[in-house]
């Protein structure tokens, strides 16, 4: 559900997509948003930026069936 790198400044950006099935059983799947880790990247910052994107777009985290990452803890 992430991407994290860093920009030309060294600030880690955080990309939060999101995966979704329709009515009719489509996948989609589109960048929900970015948020920037300026300090640290442990789990506790990427979690508040993925909490933070979700807040973001009014999306519940009980509406959510499952969170994965590219293999680190969130």
């Amino acid at each position: 559900m992430r991407a994290l790198s860093t920009d030309n400044v060294d600030t880690a950006q955080l990309l939060v997509f999101v995966r979704a099935v329709n009515e009719n059983f489509e996948l989609t799947q589109e960048l929900a948003g970015m948020a920037s880790l300026h300090v640290r990247t442990t789990g506790e910052d990427i979690f508040g930026g993925v909490n933070s994107v979700l807040e973001n777009l009014d999306v519940q985290w009980s509406k959510l069936a499952s969170v994965t990452t590219d293999g680190h803890l969130l």
